[in-house]
């Protein structure tokens, strides 16, 4: 076999001998799978199209991507079709054309089409929380705008700027605008913190707290703690502070702040506003009874060093849950014992919380802190023992 029968396909698919016809002034069209409705650059609806072109399309990507597997397929052979380059450009359009495009539906080609995304989105990642949670009685700096654009916007009213309404040019931003947008910035920081921090409260307490954070005097309050009343313009003037709704206003321009920072740079602008959030909130979230995650991994590391040679760790119920009734919250309590290496069900640590599955990592967090040298003592002897194939004696673990 020579090297251009290794390139042609068994077949033809049916319907590739009607691609020409049908390719003229198509190159900047998708077609979606969706009723074989065509689709623009833009993500809008083409008329004309219908189900056979849509099939033709789908036979002639069919045939190439036979194609580029039989090329590439040659790359272990000594002597290959292609050169090394030749080579390259064929697998990565494999790859390309092997990531299918999202289906654009009729309903979002015609949202793309009246109302564009105008405003580019910030990334946001997943919450790690770096570091405890510290009160602390100075204000955090507050992170730059790095827009010049949107350097003044939260502190501007409407009525400052001509036509500011409607606009989506950065530089006629008011507060009233982004407002909206900072408001909802605020709650999923707001809810990310407590989420990730305080995993052990049930949905109530956690939008209790989140209310605390969120509410228009808190934002107010740093507000003004930032001096921010001084800042604002109305219609040229400074604003006056006998406004009436006051509270709102300046929780307003608050919000409007933290959407000013996230919007300014859309890489890191939400990590910017969170990391600022969290270290301001730090002394409301303190004040609260709550009792901080110790480390959310404690069971999967206990488990991790004492299920070496037989050892076993078992989590049981210590008493009978209790129901504060005043309060409306539950109470259960676990102890973590660990049965093997010479001990049966020794008692390692114990906690409690408001679910079973809280107090476990509590308690495995405090087996952890109270008998850290047992534990490492034991997952030292478990590796020797286990590199030499036999098991640690039942009894006496020192040698």
């Amino acid at each position: 076999m020579g090297k251009r029968d290794r390139l042609e396909p068994e077949h033809e698919p049916r319907g590739f001998e009607k691609k020409q016809k049908h390719n003229n002034g198509d190159h900047a069209r998708s077609h979606s799978r969706n009723g074989g409705t065509a689709c623009d650059s833009s993500g809008q609806a083409v008329e004309g199209h219908g189900e056979g072109s849509t099939s033709t399309a789908a036979a002639s990507l069919d045939l190439l991507r036979s194609l580029l597997s039989r090329i590439t397929s040659t790359s272990h052979q000594d002597t290959p079709v292609l050169d090394e380059e030749a080579l390259h450009i064929a697998q990565t359009l494999q790859k390309a054309i092997t990531r299918r495009a999202p289906t654009v539906s009729a309903q979002l080609a015609a949202l793309n089409s009246r109302n564009p995304e105008k405003v580019a989105h910030s990334t946001i990642p997943p919450y790690r929380p770096s570091q405890p949670i510290k009160a602390s009685h100075q204000l955090p700096p507050l992170p730059p705008i790095r827009d010049p654009d949107l350097a003044s916007a939260p502190f501007r009213h409407s009525s400052s700027v001509s036509g500011a309404v409607g606009t989506n040019d950065s530089h006629m931003y008011t507060y009233e605008r982004l407002e909206f947008l900072g408001d909802a910035y605020i709650e999923i920081i707001s809810t990310r913190i407590i989420f990730s921090r305080f995993p052990d409260l049930t949905a109530g307490k956690q939008a209790q707290i989140r209310e605390l954070l969120v509410k228009n005097e808190t934002l107010a309050e740093y507000a003004q703690a930032y001096g921010f009343e001084e800042r604002i313009r109305v219609g040229g003037e400074q604003f006056g502070a006998k406004q009436k709704s006051w509270t709102k206003i300046m929780a307003d321009v608050f919000e409007a702040y933290v959407a000013a920072v996230v919007l300014s740079n859309t890489d890191t602008g939400f990590v910017d506003a969170e990391t600022w959030l969290t270290d301001l909130w730090a002394e409301k979230i303190l004040s609260q009874r709550t009792k901080p995650v110790l480390n959310a991994d404690s069971k999967v590391e206990l488990n991790r060093k004492l299920h070496v040679n037989g050892g076993k760790v078992e989590y049981l119920e210590e008493r009978p849950m209790e129901l504060d009734r005043s309060r409306g919250q539950q109470k259960y309590y676990i102890g973590v014992y660990l049965t093997g290496w010479g001990y049966t069900r020794k008692l390692l640590g114990r906690a409690s919380a408001q679910n079973k599955a809280q107090a476990g990592i509590y308690a495995a967090a405090d087996a952890i802190k109270k008998n850290k040298d047992l534990i490492e003592e034991l997952h030292r002897k478990g590796l020797e023992t286990a590199g030499k194939g036999k098991n640690l004696p039942k009894g006496n673990l020192s040698e």
